[in-house]
């Protein structure tokens, strides 16, 4: 009989990651010997050419670099330190709530049928799969020790929403009395969708001056226990988010993304325009004759 002696090795999961964290301090020092060279050349060149302070031979050079590159390396030092709390917190993890999704086979596939034709159907390229975008496919979605029963579908108008699969955006509705943080309407999408830190920023200007504000919440994401990475939830257009406000119940409107690129050329639609239509048209059509 021969005996084998165990030998360690690293998990799949552990050496995609070193080779990750490789790849940006790689990345990393290549874009800042790029960066030195050019401001090498670019300093030599101006400062032979002309006869500017140092100072202001500096000050042009930084914008005509950051125009160039959208770079903007008077805050080199920031990027340093985003870069490194990246990959951070790409080791220890975040501190944020986790939330998973447990959607069939079936409807993953009906999922993925919506991804692809969503744009051509937002586009109005081609109508005949507007039912299949529309349509709401069920899961459960589970929360700490919570199991809540969902309906989704993929959602967004601009294809930041659904050009990639692993950052697909979903519209989550919880079916029956429970609630996620007090939602029972949302949607699920990447930070990059709402310009990352602004949105929120914004939500709590809105909330400190009185007016409608949404909740954002981020979450780490997974889908059948696979990770998806950090996504946010945002509070849906219903009428508890008026109610939660002190307001009364009314149609809430917004512009058609698509068609709306420049004010004033823009087109209104109101949500729940169905219910609003059959249920108190006359308040539905001044609330978009005000508009």
């Amino acid at each position: 009989m021969i005996f084998k002696r165990k030998q360690f090795s690293f998990s799949k999961n552990s050496i995609n990651l070193f080779k990750k964290i490789n790849f940006l301090f790689g990345l990393f020092f290549l874009v800042q010997l790029f960066i030195i060279l050019i401001i090498f050349f670019v300093y030599n060149f101006t400062s032979i050419k002309t006869k500017l302070p140092p100072e202001r031979i500096s000050l042009i050079i930084s914008k005509n670099l950051k125009s160039l590159t959208g770079f903007d390396f008077t805050n080199v030092d920031d990027y340093i330190l985003v870069t490194l709390k990246g990959v951070f917190f790409k080791i220890a993890g975040n501190k944020i709530d986790n939330i998973n999704l447990s959607i069939s086979q079936k409807n993953l596939f009906t999922i993925e049928m919506q991804r692809k034709h969503r744009f051509e159907v937002n586009s109005e390229k081609d109508l005949t799969q507007k039912e299949l975008v529309n349509q709401m496919v069920k899961g459960k979605l589970y929360f700490q020790d919570k199991s809540l029963r969902i309906k989704m579908r993929v959602k967004g108008d601009r294809k930041i929403h659904f050009d990639e699969k692993k950052n697909t955006s979903l519209k989550i509705d919880l079916i029956g009395e429970d609630r996620l943080f007090g939602l029972e309407e949302f949607s699920l999408q990447k930070p990059i969708v709402r310009n990352y830190i602004y949105e929120y920023i914004f939500h709590e200007l809105l909330k400190e001056s009185g007016n409608i504000s949404l909740k954002y919440i981020p979450v780490n994401l997974s889908i059948n226990g696979d990770a998806k990475g950090v996504f946010i939830i945002e509070e849906g257009f219903t009428k508890y988010l008026l109610e939660r406000h002190k307001r009364r119940n009314g149609p809430i409107f917004n512009t058609q993304d698509l068609k709306s690129a420049y004010y004033p050329n823009v087109a209104y639609e109101s949500y729940s325009e169905n219910s609003w239509t059959s249920g108190n048209k006359s308040l539905l059509n001044s609330g978009f004759s005000i508009l």
